[in-house]
């Protein structure tokens, strides 16, 4: 009985090794098997627009001699699915075993000890489902380990045009009812696609503006930018600020005037709606000299000359004027140049990502000279002093990107540049930061992620963006399309009048009565020409009216320029959008009064003077025959 027992002993002892061993070599020899592989992934999305298709091809191959692959473990970045496995070389469905996790999910595919050959690769294809609604959706594009070869995706055309696409679109084709469009190989896991004309996000800003001394201070925060790509509608600003107006540089700025020793809780809720328009702005821009922006180094001077020539251009090494190139075509190639001069010849700092941390400012010339890693604030400097020194007006933007474009989960404060296009008379965004440290195209796209906070185009360092938290300001993508009033009254409003006064003294009064900023007033036409006689100390012609908000613009005419009826005809803008043609009268019953008045007056002062020449000439008279 003893001996059964150690028998048994025995027995158990050496199947236990056989076991490990048989375990443990098999582990290195799929682990070793895998380590060996390379793999490429391509992606076909259908969507009904309530339910999303995905299928993923992967394709096993080697460049080493043959193997024999057991299994194969994949990670796919997406949760709440139940992926199925087919072999397209066995054709038929492979067993395999699903961990989900928190932010992805484990196949481990027994692939049944498929030999792998270099010449003769193994494709596998996984499919899965899931419920999907909305404008804004997040499609799988790339897995870890693996090489994305390809990206389709297949919608309903009822879905509208797509508004945005965080990989740049490359072919679109009708298939029925459906859409199905390419992009270029993304250089992420997901693709974020947006439908509708717009793209739209709400905003917040929440700020405490505290004084600690002993008097009063003025505190300033900015708005988010009317641009010829953005528009602002206000849905609340508690409380209401002192004053409002936009600078020199186009910023929308508050200020609020802070008691000693208090603080006030300062709450802005509204809109920005990404939809590229039409810039009414000036053709010519004067491009004002800063040491910061400028180059002046001879030898740099020709090395960028002579890169720009490698497009074609055939410019003097001593060429240091966009107007000097009358073809557009060459103007559009010239400043594309430029900006993949700064991509060819600077490296991203990834640990400036996301950041506004202020390192030292180099300027346009050390920063090229220098060549190495460069801050995204370093790249807007560099493009920007180098459109500069070209005569191109372009100016400095703080401004904050939102997650549409997946270079952040939540989106983050940023710097680029915007440069002036005389041929389209509007500004265009620059981003060689990105487009280097992402390796995706951003030249001539239109970057409905990137939202302008501040510009600075007459001083490189001011102003300064009054928030840098997360919780000072969120920006969150919308479906819903907010109503967009952009809507005011005006009226002309005159001081109480006296025949002895000089001037005809009133104002016109703006109200704003929509949703939108006014942010300038043009008077087109005016009887008589009030423009002439509007009193520019009293009135500041920068001034913002905020929802619900009035402002007097004041004049004073002489009396005597007043010669029948009162009207105005005015435009007033909000960023690229105006109220046009505003027409408003007031009659002046005093004008008539005092018609009536003069005749009278004129035929009271003959009948004096008449009486007075009969009195002098009996007088006169009288005198003469005493005299006699």
């Amino acid at each position: 009985m003893r001996n059964l027992h150690g028998f048994f002993h025995k027995t158990l002892f050496l199947f236990s090794i056989l076991f490990f061993n048989f375990v443990f070599f098999q582990s290195i020899n799929n682990v070793s098997a895998q380590e060996q592989l390379s793999v490429s992934s391509t992606f076909h999305h259908n969507w009904d627009g309530e339910r999303l298709d995905t299928t993923i091809y992967l394709t096993l191959f080697t460049e080493s001699s043959s193997t024999v692959v057991t299994y194969y473990t994949v990670t796919i970045p997406d949760i709440g699915i139940n992926p199925e496995v087919f072999s397209i070389n066995r054709d038929k469905v492979l067993e395999h075993t699903t961990h989900k996790g928190k932010d992805s999910t484990d196949l481990v595919i027994d692939l049944e000890k498929s030999p792998l050959y270099k010449d003769k690769p193994i494709t596998l294809r996984i499919t899965y489902f899931k419920e999907l609604t909305g404008n804004t959706i997040s499609l799988l594009s790339g897995l870890n380990s693996t090489e994305t070869k390809e990206f389709l995706f297949t919608y309903p055309n009822s879905k509208g045009e797509i508004s945005w696409s965080s990989a740049t679109v490359l072919s679109e084709n009708k298939k029925g009812s459906n859409i199905e469009i390419s992009t270029e190989i993304p250089n992420t896991n997901f693709v974020k696609i947006t439908f509708g004309s717009k793209v739209i996000y709400s905003f917040e800003i929440n700020k405490t503006l505290s004084n600690s001394a002993d008097t009063t201070i003025y505190s300033e925060l900015t708005l988010p930018i009317n641009n010829s790509y953005q528009n602002i509608t206000i849905s609340s600003i508690i409380p209401t600020p002192d004053k409002a107006y936009k600078d020199n540089d186009g910023n929308y700025i508050l200020q609020y005037s802070v008691v000693s020793q208090s603080a006030i809780d300062l709450k802005i809720s509204g809109y920005i709606e990404m939809n590229k328009g039409h810039y009414e702005g000036l053709d010519e821009y004067l491009i004002e000299e800063n040491p910061l922006w400028k180059i002046s180094d001879p030898s740099l001077l020709r090395h960028i000359n002579r890169y720009v020539n490698t497009y074609g251009l055939e410019l003097p090494e001593t060429f240091s004027d966009i107007n000097d190139l009358a073809d557009p075509q060459q103007k559009e190639l010239f400043y594309e140049s430029l900006y993949r001069y700064v991509i060819e010849y600077l490296q991203p700092n990834l640990n400036s990502v996301g950041s506004l941390s202020g390192f030292e400012r180099l300027g346009t010339e050390e920063i090229l000279i220098k060549q190495g890693m460069s801050t995204n604030e370093e790249y807007a400097d560099a493009i920007v002093g180098l459109f500069r020194y070209y005569k191109i007006p372009s100016r400095f933007v703080v401004g904050y990107l939102s997650n549409i474009s997946n270079y952040d989960s939540q989106g983050m404060y940023h710097y680029w540049a915007e440069y002036y296009d005389t041929e389209k008379s509007d500004w265009i965004i620059v981003e060689p930061f990105f487009e280097d440290y992402s390796k995706t195209p951003t030249w001539g796209k239109e970057m409905k992620d990137h939202i302008a906070l501040i510009y600075r185009y007459s001083n490189p360092y001011n102003p300064k963006l009054s928030f840098y938290s997360a919780q000072d300001f969120t920006l969150k993508l919308v479906e819903e399309t907010p109503e967009y009033i952009n809507k005011a009254k005006v009226e002309l409003i005159l001081q109480p009048f006296k025949i002895s006064d000089p001037y005809l003294t009133g104002y016109i009064n703006v109200l704003n009565s929509g949703n939108t900023i006014l942010d300038n007033f043009t008077l087109k036409k005016s009887k008589p020409e009030i423009a002439q006689y509007v009193d520019y100390i009293g009135n500041n012609q920068k001034i913002l009216i905020l929802p619900g908000q009035e402002y007097d613009i004041k004049f004073n005419i002489p009396f005597e320029s007043v010669e029948e009826d009162l009207f105005i005809v005015m435009d007033i803008h909000s960023g690229i959008n105006s109220i046009k043609d505003i027409y408003v009268k007031k009659e002046l019953q005093l004008i008539k009064d005092y018609s009536d008045l003069n005749v009278f007056s004129k035929l009271l002062s003959f009948l004096i003077f008449l009486v007075a020449c009969i009195s002098i000439f009996f007088v006169s008279k009288r005198v003469k025959l005493k005299n006699e």
